[in-house]
């Protein structure tokens, strides 16, 4: 017989009712232990520890590795951590998180039943889930660090936006294409090429690397400093967003023409390497 055990009479009722929910509690007869049984009984005293104890948890953990943190802030790292763990944040980690939480917490609870009679929740969540919480506090610094980069990052676009404002344009306009090779191609008013370090003469092998193609888009706009920039390709391709981020309302869109054919031909290809969907028309 394996006895479940917590100090506090609500917590006590919430706990037989997930037991309730799983079928570990039929008409008050006692289970048998098994290898199944107390699998499955770890299974549902994870979800119970994730659902009663994490948030707790993840609002200590903030308070301890950021003491002199501003609550604003704090609430900010708690959203992300949020957001990691609901798969939703761009981090790449919040792809497996929420999986690695509950492996160590199942892991951690499948161990112990098959040694012991009693758990004591309240103790069990204190005194045996030191990778689980360690998983956690590295998932309230990655979140932290997030948060910072964000804010860099916007503070950057702010002050590229003024310095678009009070930059003098060169030319007249710049008409955008995207290459083959995932880089792309500046033209002038008469669709002629305009030379640019950032953009040509790169060697296809980059590309595959971790270079960044909006970054080098961005710096080959910011020094050729058009007045108009029209863009030949969809309004769902990544680059977009940046580009207008930064150049607001210097940014245009070809309503179709022999670029925007050559474009869409390039993404398709591109995001077909990648096994990405296709985008639409311009």
């Amino acid at each position: 017989m394996i006895i479940i055990a917590t100090k506090d009479c609500s917590a006590k009722t919430m706990l037989c009712h997930y037991f309730a929910q799983k079928g570990l509690i039929e008409l008050g007869e006692a289970k048998e232990r098994s290898e199944e049984f107390t699998y499955h009984l770890a299974s549902v005293l994870t979800e119970y520890i994730i659902d009663q104890y994490e948030t707790k948890l993840i609002h200590r953990l903030i308070t301890q590795e950021f003491e002199i943190m501003a609550e604003e802030e704090r609430a900010a790292v708690y959203i992300e951590v949020v957001a990691i763990l609901q798969g939703t944040s761009s981090l790449s980690l919040a792809k497996t998180a929420r999986l690695q939480l509950r492996s160590d917490i199942l892991n951690a609870l499948t161990e112990y039943l098959a040694l012991e009679e009693l758990l004591i929740v309240e103790g069990f969540v204190h005194f045996r889930l030191g990778k689980y919480k360690q998983s956690l506090r590295h998932l309230v610094r990655m979140a932290a660090e997030s948060i910072r980069r964000q804010r860099a990052h916007q503070e950057f676009i702010t002050l590229l936006r003024c310095f678009v404002e009070l930059q003098e344009p060169l030319i007249q306009v710049a008409h955008v294409i995207v290459r083959p090779n995932g880089l792309y191609r500046v033209l002038d008013s008469k669709k002629s090429l305009i030379d640019n370090e950032y953009l040509e003469g790169l060697p296809a092998s980059l590309v595959n690397h971790d270079l960044d193609i909006e970054d080098l888009l961005i710096s080959a706009l910011l020094t050729i400093a058009p007045r108009d920039i029209i863009l030949h390709f969809p309004e769902d391709w990544p680059t977009t967003d940046a580009i207008q981020t930064i150049f607001l309302d210097k940014i245009q869109f070809c309503p179709g023409c022999n670029h925007c054919h050559d474009s869409l031909k390039a993404i398709n290809a591109i995001r077909v390497n990648k096994g990405r969907p296709h985008p639409k028309n311009c």
